[in-house]
C-alpha cells in the first residue's frame, strides 16, 4: 500500500468510526431549535459517512423544503422512501413538499400512503384535509378533519381547518363549535379567535365578532387582516369611529388591500365627510382600477357635491367595467337629468322599466320616484332594494304595553338641521300636546347646531343624538324609552 492509498484508509476509518446515531440526534437538536444550517451540516457530515443513511435523507429533505427548496426537499425524500419504502413520516414529508411545490395530485397520492401506512395518525388526515381544502373539495376535506380530530383532539390547528371548512359549507354554527375546540385547547392562538369572529359575522352578529378580533389582535396587533375585518364588524354595528380607527390601522399594515381602501371611503362617506372621501376612493381607484363599485361610490359622492357632470362620467365608467353593477343605469339618469343631459331619455326610462319588471337592481326607488313610473312600478322597486338591503334580523323585542299616560312617539330622521324635511315637520313637532303625546326626536344624521335643529330642540321633551349608535343599540333604546309609535322621516331617501 503506497503513501496515498494508506491516507485514503485512513480517511475511511476516521468517517466509519463516527457514532452515527449520536450525530443524528445532534442534528435532529439543531433542526428542533431553527438552526438549520448547523443541522443541514450534521445531516450531510452522516451521509457522507454513510450515504444510504435514509433518515439522514429524509431529514435533509425536510430542511430542505423547510427553507424553501421544494425540488431538493422532493428529490432527497424520494431517495429515502427508496432505500426504506415503508416509513409513513417519509411519505408524509414528502406530500409536504410536494404540496407547496404545486404537485397536488402527487401530494394526495403521498398522504394517502402515509395513512395507510399508519392510519391513526391524525396529523396526516390533518395534513391530507389541508389540501383537499386547497383544491377546494370541501367535503371530502371536513371528513378528513373529524378524522384527524378524533384521533388528535388536542391538535387545535385541525379544529381551526374543520371549523373554517364549515364555514366554506355554510354550516357556521357548527363552525362555531370546531373554534370553542380550539380556544378551549390553545387559547393564545390567534387564528382561532379571528376565525371565530368570521363565523359570528357570517351569523350576522358584529358585536360578537368584533370581541373575537379584538381578542385575535391583543395576541397578534400587526394582523393587518384582522384590523380590516374588525372594522367591518364595527361599521355593521354603525359604529364609524371606531371602524375608521380600525380600517386606519389595518391601511398601514396593509398599504395596498382593496378591501381596506374600500372600507374607508364607505366609512367617511357615512362620517359625512366627503373631502376626506373622495381622497380615499381616489386611492382606491388607483389601487383597484377595474372596480366598478369604487366608481360607482366615487360618483355618488360627486353628486352630493353637485359636480353632476363628472358623477355622470364616472357612473358611465362604472358600467363600462360591469353593465349589471347594481343602481348604476338608475343613479346615471338621475345624475345626467341634473345637467339637462335629455337625449335618449325615453329608451332611458324604457330601459329602466323593463330592469325592474324583470327583478333586476338598475335604480334605487329614490330614482324611480323621479321618472314617468306607476304606484305599482314604485312598489316593486322598493321591494327590490329592500330584499338586497336588509338582512336577516331576529324577531323584534317589544316593549311592555302601559296602563296609562301620554302615547309615547319617535320621529327618526338623518335631517334634523336645515332641510326641507325640518322645515315640514316643526310646525308639526309644535302642535304636539304634551298632555296627550310624549315627543322624541332621534338625529342619525350629521352633527349640526342650526336655526332648525335648535327649533326642533325646542319643540320637544327629548332630543338626542344616535347617530353613532349600531340599528340594534338605537332600537334598544326606543324600547327603554317605552316607544309606543316609531315614525321614519326617511324612507328610500338619502341616509333612509
Amino acid at each position: 500500500m503506497n503513501r496515498q492509498q494508506r491516507r485514503a484508509a485512513a480517511r475511511t476509518s476516521g468517517l466509519n468510526a463516527i457514532d452515527i446515531p449520536a450525530l443524528l440526534n445532534r442534528a435532529a437538536e439543531q433542526h428542533r431549535a431553527g438552526a438549520f444550517g448547523a443541522a443541514e451540516a450534521l445531516y450531510r457530515q452522516v451521509l457522507a459517512a454513510e450515504p444510504a443513511q435514509y433518515d439522514a435523507l429524509h431529514l435533509l429533505g425536510v430542511i430542505a423544503h423547510e427553507r424553501g427548496r421544494h425540488k431538493a426537499g422532493i428529490e432527497l425524500i424520494g431517495k429515502a422512501i427508496a432505500l426504506k419504502p415503508d416509513v409513513a413520516n417519509f411519505h408524509g414529508n414528502l406530500a409536504n413538499a410536494l404540496f407547496a411545490a404545486g404537485r397536488t395530485c402527487d401530494a394526495l397520492a403521498a398522504y394517502d400512503r402515509a395513512i395507510a401506512l399508519t392510519p391513526h395518525d391524525g396529523l396526516f388526515h390533518y395534513n391530507r384535509g389541508r389540501l383537499l381544502q386547497d383544491l377546494e373539495r370541501e367535503d371530502e376535506a371536513l371528513t378528513a378533519y373529524d378524522e384527524a380530530v378524533r384521533l388528535a383532539p388536542k391538535l387545535a390547528p385541525a379544529w381551526v381547518n374543520r371549523g373554517n371548512t364549515l364555514r366554506s359549507l355554510k354550516r357556521y354554527q357548527e363552525a362555531l363549535e370546531s373554534y370553542d375546540h380550539a380556544t378551549a385547547l390553545t387559547p393564545d392562538m390567534p387564528e382561532a379567535w379571528s376565525s371565530r369572529g368570521n363565523a359570528f359575522q357570517d351569523l350576522r352578529r358584529p358585536a360578537d365578532a368584533a370581541a373575537n378580533y379584538a381578542h385575535a389582535l391583543a395576541l397578534r396587533p400587526g394582523d393587518g387582516e384582522t384590523w380590516f375585518r374588525r372594522g367591518l364588524a364595527m361599521a355593521a354595528q354603525h359604529l364609524m369611529a371606531e371602524a375608521l380607527d380600525c380600517q386606519d390601522r389595518a391601511l398601514d399594515l396593509l398599504p395596498r388591500h382593496a378591501g381596506v381602501l374600500r372600507a374607508r371611503v364607505e366609512i367617511l362617506v357615512a362620517l359625512h365627510r366627503p373631502p376626506e372621501a373622495l381622497a380615499a376612493v381616489d386611492a382606491a381607484i388607483a389601487a383597484d382600477a377595474k372596480s366598478a363599485e369604487l366608481y360607482q361610490i366615487r360618483a355618488s359622492i360627486l353628486l352630493l357635491a353637485q359636480q353632476y357632470a363628472a358623477a355622470v362620467e364616472d357612473y358611465r365608467r362604472a358600467l363600462a367595467i360591469d353593465p349589471a353593477c347594481r343602481y348604476v343605469a338608475g343613479d346615471l339618469l338621475h345624475a345626467r337629468m341634473q345637467i339637462g343631459d335629455w337625449s335618449g331619455m325615453d329608451q332611458a326610462w324604457s330601459d329602466l322599466r323593463d330592469g325592474i319588471v324583470a327583478g333586476k337592481l338598475v335604480a334605487t326607488p329614490f330614482v324611480v320616484a323621479g321618472m314617468p313610473s306607476d304606484a305599482p312600478l314604485q312598489q316593486r322597486a322598493a321591494r327590490l332594494f329592500a330584499g338586497s338591503v336588509i338582512t336577516d334580523r331576529p324577531p323584534p323585542a317589544f316593549a311592555q304595553p302601559r296602563a296609562a299616560g301620554p302615547v309615547r312617539v319617535a320621529y327618526l330622521s338623518a335631517d334634523m338641521h336645515v332641510h326641507a324635511t325640518t322645515y315640514l315637520l316643526a310646525a308639526t313637532l309644535e302642535q304636539h300636546d304634551p298632555a296627550r303625546v310624549d315627543v322624541s326626536v332621534l338625529s342619525y344624521g350629521p352633527p349640526a347646531d342650526d336655526s332648525m335643529r335648535q327649533r326642533v330642540r325646542h319643540a320637544v321633551p327629548r332630543f338626542e343624538d344616535v347617530s353613532a349608535r349600531s340599528d340594534e343599540q338605537i332600537a334598544a333604546r326606543m324600547r327603554a324609552l317605552g316607544i309606543d309609535i316609531a315614525i321614519d322621516l326617511k324612507g328610500y331617501t338619502a341616509n333612509g
